[in-house]
């Protein structure tokens, strides 16, 4: 399962915006000071199980936020 954490970004820093693949999919990472962004470009109509600040959570489309 793909697990992305609260973080602590430095106050000068707006986000932290990075890709990356989970089992062969491409999955773009926004984190700010109050949230995860995960977004599919390439959605392939199937569920995703990831875990944001340590809860399970599951992306059904091809955007999903999530507060930390």
């Amino acid at each position: 399962m793909a697990s992305f954490a609260s973080t602590n970004l430095p106050e000068q820093w707006d986000c932290l915006n990075f890709p990356i693949y989970w089992k062969g999919e491409r999955l773009e990472i926004t984190v700010d000071q109050e949230q995860v962004r995960v977004s599919r470009p390439e959605f392939n109509g199937q569920a995703l199980a990831i875990e944001v600040a340590n809860e399970p959570r599951v992306i059904e489309s091809t955007e999903a936020v999530f507060n930390v």
